[in-house]
């Protein structure tokens, strides 16, 4: 599954109160025990959400690099779903 088809899907099927904002992008894969996985190509994917216009980003962790930093938008790494909930509280 992808990270963020997970987390709608938490969202929608739970007791856990949070919201996705529309302006927000989430990207990974979700391993069987929670972790989220890198992707292929993160900077790119990165750099065209926010030309896309999204302001909130959560990223795998180990996609993270410096160059997203300044894109007018907050990247955000995230290890497992527990803490993209948690940050999405």
């Amino acid at each position: 599954h992808t990270i963020s088809v997970s987390a709608f899907l938490l969202n929608r099927s739970s007791d856990l109160d949070f919201v996705i904002p529309r302006n927000t992008c989430i990207m990974g894969e979700l391993s069987l025990n929670g972790d989220v996985r890198p992707i292929d190509s993160g900077v790119p994917r990165v750099k065209e959400a926010a030309q896309h216009g999204f302001t909130e980003i959560y990223i795998p962790y180990r996609n993270y690099h410096k160059s997203m930093e300044g894109l007018g938008a907050n990247v955000r790494a995230v290890k497992t779903i527990h803490e993209l909930i948690e940050l999405l509280k």
